[in-house]
């Protein structure tokens, strides 16, 4: 369970390159982060970390909306 922890998320783009990397507190079932309005649109991986060395990994979808 990451309820109550500390921890880390870092995003990257398809080509590895590291784009955001911040400290949040985790809560269970929802951490949320702003992402920069300067992020185009493509592929992204997430990779969470709890302040244990846990790690969760996933990726999404940006689209620009016009």
């Amino acid at each position: 369970e990451w309820q109550d922890r500390k921890g880390r998320i870092q995003v990257t783009d398809a080509l590895g390159r590291l784009l955001i990397d911040q400290s949040v507190s985790l809560e269970a079932g929802l951490t949320s982060i702003e992402l920069p309005g300067h992020l185009s649109a493509g592929l992204f991986y997430l990779t969470v970390t709890s302040e244990l060395g846990e790690r969760r990994n996933g990726r999404f979808v940006r689209t620009v909306q016009r």
